[in-house]
């Protein structure tokens, strides 16, 4: 992926959560945005770190995965576990391993939607 659709993907991620967080306070469903958005960095925190050992070498978001994405997702998904009910709590999970399914198809295809 080039520079500029890095930039660019970055950009629409930062306000595609901004926007998820404004949404899920205005609708009340703070608990809920909070497993999704949870899953997503655990799930990310877990790619980067899996890139990394396959490759035997560092990559990009490395040191920030291990030391701040993974346990911020462990921690959150772990202390929300018995907060919402186990029907809302894996629809959560499995809301965010689709998004970053969709993220990961948009970044192997260069940042391409279509």
């Amino acid at each position: 992926m080039t520079p500029v659709r890095f930039l660019a993907a970055q950009s629409i991620g930062f306000f595609l959560v901004t926007l998820a967080v404004i949404l899920a306070r205005q609708l009340s469903f703070p608990q809920t945005m909070l497993l999704i958005l949870a899953t997503i960095v655990l799930i990310n925190g877990l790619t980067h770190s899996f890139t990394s050992l396959t490759t035997h070498g560092y990559g990009p978001g490395l040191y920030s995965s291990v030391f701040i994405w993974i346990p911020l997702g462990l921690i959150t998904l772990l202390g929300f576990k018995r907060g919402v009910s186990r029907k809302r709590y894996w629809l959560c999970i499995g809301i965010g391993v689709a998004v970053n399914v969709l993220i990961g198809v948009i970044t192997m295809r260069g940042g391409r939607i279509v």
